[in-house]
């Protein structure tokens, strides 16, 4: 606990590490960072797994990597990815996959203060494969999505809340919550957002010239959708399942 992993500042290509398992408390967790902010770059193929808890990682820039997975949430609790800045990230050819994807038995962890632009996958993705260890009450907040445009016909979600549906049961309650979150520009799938489970909270943020793409409450139930803002985009928000709260 207290200990900082310090990277050297430099560009780094093909980096495909093992799991990093920190063991942080909250007064003191363990910090992952460049020697200055934005300082460390990782180019090509990059693959980093978070785990543990109470883990830190912060300030890094990526640059054209992937090709899926730049950065992969599992097995942890209280994991923060913040102040990361990543262009032009991701698979052109696997529009499906995650730049930053957060998965089995990651709780209570969170994706802010981050820069998405020119994503060829979804930028954030929350993956459920089964009933036994959905990643539950994570937060995705003050991050910003700009300038992704379309490679494909179906992909590049800013933000996806569970899936893939063959394995995401309908009971499948996880409680995220996105909020004042920023997405200028970002229309590379119809989706500005796809919500596929139950229970997550949608609130105060803003969509501004997405221009062929909506809010979607694609699948789940119980979600609440309060305060959004859409300008100057392709729709408001499509709405399926039951008992959903959209409020001001």
């Amino acid at each position: 606990p207290g200990d900082e992993l310090i990277v050297k500042n430099g560009v780094y290509t093909g980096w495909v590490t093992g799991l990093v398992d920190g063991k942080g408390t909250v007064e003191k967790p363990v910090t992952i960072r460049p020697e200055t902010p934005g300082g460390a770059v990782f180019r090509g193929e990059t693959h980093i797994r978070l785990s543990g808890c109470h883990v830190v990682f912060k300030g890094f820039r990526f640059d054209h990597a992937g090709p899926a997975h730049v950065l992969y949430m599992i097995n942890g609790e209280h994991i923060r990815v913040t102040q990361c800045q990543f262009t032009s990230c991701g698979d052109s050819r696997r529009t499906f996959s995650h730049i930053v994807r957060v998965t089995r038995n990651c709780h209570r962890s969170r994706i802010d203060h981050c820069y998405f632009t020119a994503s060829k996958s979804m930028s954030v993705g929350l993956r459920i494969f089964g009933s036994e260890d959905m990643p539950r009450d994570n937060r995705i907040d003050h991050n910003i999505f700009r300038d992704i445009f379309k490679y494909w016909g179906n992909g590049q979600e800013n933000i996806q809340l569970g899936g893939p549906s063959n394995c995401t049961p309908p009971e499948a309650t996880v409680r995220t919550l996105v909020e004042y979150c920023l997405f200028d520009n970002a229309w590379g799938d119809s989706e500005t957002i796809s919500n596929k489970s139950s229970g997550n909270t949608i609130r105060y943020n803003v969509a501004a010239n997405c221009l062929f793409s909506a809010f979607t409450i694609r699948s789940g139930n119980d979600v609440r959708f309060e305060g959004n803002v859409m300008i100057n985009s392709g729709g408001g928000v499509r709405v399926f399942g039951e008992d959903h709260v959209i409020v001001n």
